[in-house]
């Protein structure tokens, strides 16, 4: 019996048994509770969204940016460290990896470089309909923030324990420009699981 597929875009074809897949998982009561947490922390997501961008980090010298973000994985409780190329890579607590293993691990990204960074912290701000304007705010202040979103949420959400021990967060340094993604390809060839 053949299955019906959808197609989507590029090409990529989907039966109707992974549709329903996808669907049940969205259904789960863990992630509808994790969906209200993003629901219930928008201004927290807001707040640190905002913090992020007024940390000037043009490419090449992310640093500062770099160590205030590790600051705020600790605090919520991630293990996180600047690497050899000065990314920031978190993992829980519980779950840092030592060396390379037979381990699955899914690498949640974010760079930390923007083409352009602010002059001072208040070109940074929301206008009067209240939308984030200024340098670096959607590249990438909004995938940092996110990045921190997803920390505080599986560290938060009981039921995502399992999720959360098979994931690292990465804010990767030279991903703009001249940069080119020199941080991500170094965490690729070097961190201790990369390999795998």
């Amino acid at each position: 019996m053949a299955t019906q597929s959808k197609s989507l875009p590029g090409g990529i074809r989907r039966n109707h048994s992974e549709s329903r897949r996808l669907a049940s998982l969205a259904e789960e009561s863990t992630l509808a509770e994790a969906q209200r947490w993003f629901s219930k922390e928008k201004s927290w997501i807001n707040e640190k969204h905002v913090e992020i961008c007024r940390i000037a980090a043009p490419t090449f010298f992310e640093r500062p940016r770099a160590e205030w973000l590790a600051q705020q994985f600790q605090w919520l409780g991630w293990h996180a460290e600047l690497d050899r190329a000065g990314n920031v890579v978190a993992q829980r607590e519980e779950d840092v990896v030592e060396e390379a293993g037979e381990r699955g691990l899914i690498a949640v990204t974010a760079h930390l470089d923007t083409v352009l960074a602010p002059h001072t912290p208040t070109e940074i701000h929301y206008d009067p309909r209240g939308r984030l304007l200024g340098p670096g705010v959607s590249d990438n202040g909004a995938g940092l923030a996110a990045l921190l979103a997803v920390a505080r949420v599986l560290q938060e959400t009981p039921g995502l324990s399992t999720l959360a021990s098979g994931v690292v967060l990465v804010a990767n340094v030279g991903e703009e420009g001249e940069g080119k993604l020199s941080g991500i390809l170094d965490f690729c060839q070097h961190a201790p699981w990369g390999n795998h």
